[in-house]
């Protein structure tokens, strides 16, 4: 009677460590489930990609989708959504150059830069490789390579010999396709003479207001100052108009420059006016606001702090999401 229960016991013990055993293993199965998850969301969160578009991705490359293929060879490239693979990115960059993309073949010609190769041998060997392929984009109208030759022979970066004149032949090509800092470094080479590159001013100039009518607004500050440097007296009017197209663009620094000709001209309530203006920016104007205070009636004073809240609401200065934070 005791060997059986006994046994009866010794059985219903082995058969209770045999149930634990196994609960301890979903446990641990469903653990690790759960960390492989929260790794891949983290990844995600990372990229700022849901796994859903991801899976979309792929699907869309699978196609031959060309801006789909170049997507994901860049996330190959930077590590963001999935582990990085400059062999992968550069198999996906090539099917995409083969389907007829000049974005992909830069692209490519680019990971030279990001992987430029161990030994000498390897290194010429890639760097000869972005050499041709940029200036063989440049040759059929690609803007960006243009850009890059012109930055990379004005700084003799990765094997190419430094020449000003020929970088700025590359930038102003890109400058006559649109890309407007180009132009606009063109313009500082041919002004102030660099390298190989003598002065001229008259060119440089031109170039100059190029970059700005384009948009480009250290361009617009430059040819600013540069006008100033000229005649002030003569150019002002022009002058004062750059430096107000500025502020109404977001850089309302300027309002600092823009104080001091006004009261130069000794209209103190306009000048109090765009040193408010600068102030609010976060530009330290000094005293020069509080003095003329001292000489203004209060209604005017409020008047005008009215006036450029209005510029401000009308006119968001550039910096206003870090000033928000």
């Amino acid at each position: 009677m005791k060997n059986g229960l006994s046994k009866y016991l010794s059985l219903k013990s082995f058969k209770m460590k045999i149930a634990i055993f196994c609960l301890i293993s979903v446990v641990a199965f469903l653990s690790v489930a759960t960390s492989a998850e929260s790794s891949r969301e983290g990844v995600i969160s990372a990229c700022g990609k849901s796994s859903e578009y991801l899976q979309s991705l792929e699907a869309r490359a699978g196609r031959g989708d060309v801006e789909a293929i170049i997507e994901m060879a860049d996330e190959y490239t930077t590590g963001n959504c999935y582990a990085r693979n400059i062999s992968r990115a550069e198999t996906l960059l090539q099917r995409a150059t083969d389907l007829g993309s000049l974005d992909a073949l830069y692209q490519l010609a680019r990971l030279n830069i990001i992987e430029p190769g161990v030994g000498r041998v390897q290194v010429n060997a890639r760097r000869q490789a972005l050499h041709n392929v940029l200036v063989q984009l440049a040759n059929l109208g690609y803007m960006p390579a243009q850009y890059d030759l012109g930055i990379f022979h004005l700084r003799g970066m990765y094997g190419f010999p430094q020449n000003t004149d020929t970088a700025v032949q590359w930038l102003q090509k890109a400058g006559e396709v649109g890309n407007m800092r180009a132009a606009r470094i063109a313009a500082q080479i041919l002004l102030t003479g660099h390298g190989n590159v003598r002065p001229n001013r008259v060119l440089g100039e031109t170039w100059l207001r190029g970059a700005a009518h384009g948009g480009d607004m250290v361009a617009v500050k430059m040819l600013a100052e540069h006008l100033q440097a000229q005649d002030a007296t003569k150019n002002m009017a022009e002058v004062i108009q750059l430096y107000e197209h500025l502020a109404q663009k977001g850089l309302h620094s300027v309002g600092k420059e823009l104080g001091a000709f006004y009261e130069t001209f000794e209209q103190p309530e306009t000048a109090y006016y765009w040193y408010k203006i600068a102030e609010a920016y976060g530009v330290n104007i000094g005293n020069r606001a509080s003095q003329m205070e001292w000489r203004m009636e209060s209604s005017h004073i409020r008047n005008i702090q009215q006036q450029v809240e209005n510029f401000n609401e009308n006119y968001p200065p550039l910096n206003r999401h870090y000033r928000q934070r």
